[in-house]
């Protein structure tokens, strides 16, 4: 079987699901922009080779799939698991007549916001009103019929990046004098509640193989938006009205042998029109693995490898590691230089070093929606978690 892993090195990650395919004799061939001697060793000794290329470069990244394929005969699967690149997954897939994964036709469907609404309608669940206007007359037309506050987001967005919160007449005009093509962004009604995804993977019938839920008190909009710290944490288990409702969306989604990120948000108090305080409502779908080291901190909860699970789906349709069924929770701590917390890290690390199992900084990239620095902790109930979070974050005067 061979494998076309589209920036194997990024998020640094990601070389685990390398490592498992290939310790089940897969032969994963790189493609990517990072330098190959300064990946780890364990990532270099399971490519059976790696090309450098301009990811952005279309006709580039193709001629080295074509030579793969040349060299090592058909290529049955190209991922990069990364939302960027799903897109470009998608365009190899066709133009090599790879059959397995999202194809071109249907990667609107979990690129967009906009049109993974069609689909949305379909199953059918409640989402937030919007509007991706042209011009702004349209934008003002929505403004009066939905009224504020609303939530501006780039189509094809990722986290918070780009977000535009809209309170007032002041913020629409920000925000329009901002946004120069306003048909790039949507433009929903805001909501008012927590974010809880159901995450997992599922086979080649749709059917959801393992699954969590990653809880997150602070929005990635509010971090991006006012420089914040942050935490968020994972359960092994989740709600039964959150499980269903994902379960169903995946179904729908007709996704096949795929980790999936799937976004709810939790009605912090009745919204008219889509539902009582509490309930459940789908915000986004995200058909790879959540951003940054977030595949890491569902493996504390769970107490097993998702990239173990993904790879044994890979390549058997059927998952092999022993599953966990008492609670597990994980948390992520995501801290700033520029605060001055009542811990030091020294302090932090040695008051917590027994359920600390990973830690280290961001890339720049992220550095801004998710922090200077991180701690991945584990915990056997989430009182404990809270309790970590609070202190973690508690800032001097």
């Amino acid at each position: 079987m061979n494998f076309i892993f589209i920036s194997p090195d990024f998020p640094t990650c990601f070389y685990k699901f390398v490592v498992a395919l290939s310790n089940r004799g897969i032969n994963v061939l790189g493609i990517g922009e990072g330098n190959f001697s300064e990946f780890r060793s364990e990532l270099r000794n399971s490519l059976v080779e790696y090309q450098y290329c301009n990811l952005n470069n279309y006709s580039e990244v193709l001629k080295i799939a074509l030579y793969y394929e040349s060299k090592y005969g058909k290529i049955d699967y190209i991922e990069s698991n990364n939302e960027y690149w799903l897109t470009l997954d998608a365009k190899i897939r066709a133009d090599l007549h790879i059959t397995t994964g999202v194809q071109l036709p249907d990667i609107k469907y979990i690129r967009y916001k906009h049109e993974m609404k069609e689909i949305f309608k379909k199953i059918p669940i409640a989402f937030p009103r919007f509007i991706v206007a042209t011009n702004v007359e349209e934008l003002n037309a929505f403004v009066l019929k939905i009224g504020y506050p609303l939530f501006g987001k780039p189509l094809g967005g990722v986290g918070g990046f780009g977000t535009f919160t809209i309170n007032d007449e002041a913020d629409l005009l920000k925000f329009t004098q901002a946004v120069t093509d306003l048909s790039s962004y949507i433009v929903e009604e805001f909501v008012s509640g927590v974010i809880e995804s159901f995450d997992g993977i599922c086979d080649d019938s749709s059917k959801v193989v393992i699954f969590d839920s990653e809880i997150f008190p602070i929005s990635d909009a509010l971090i991006d938006e006012q420089d914040l710290d942050s935490y968020y944490y994972c359960c092994n288990q989740v709600n039964p009205i959150l499980e269903a409702l994902g379960r169903k969306v995946v179904e729908a989604f007709k996704i096949t042998k795929r980790i999936f990120h799937i976004e709810f948000f939790r009605l912090n108090q009745d919204k008219p029109g889509l539902g009582k305080a509490g309930d459940y409502i789908i915000d986004e779908v995200n058909m790879r693995s959540p951003g940054g080291n977030s595949t890491d901190l569902i493996e504390g909860a769970l107490g097993y490898s998702p990239y173990e699970v993904y790879a044994d789906i890979i390549m058997s349709n059927e998952n092999k590691q022993p599953l966990v069924q008492t609670p597990g929770y994980s948390l992520s701590i995501n801290r700033k230089n520029r605060f001055n917390y009542c811990l030091s890290q020294v302090d932090f690390v040695n008051l917590y070093h027994d359920q600390i199992y990973q830690y280290g900084t961001y890339p720049l990239a992220f550095q801004r929606n998710m922090g200077d620095y991180y701690y991945l902790l584990k915990f056997d109930s989430l009182t404990e978690l809270l309790k970590c979070a609070n202190e973690a974050l508690k800032k001097n005067p």
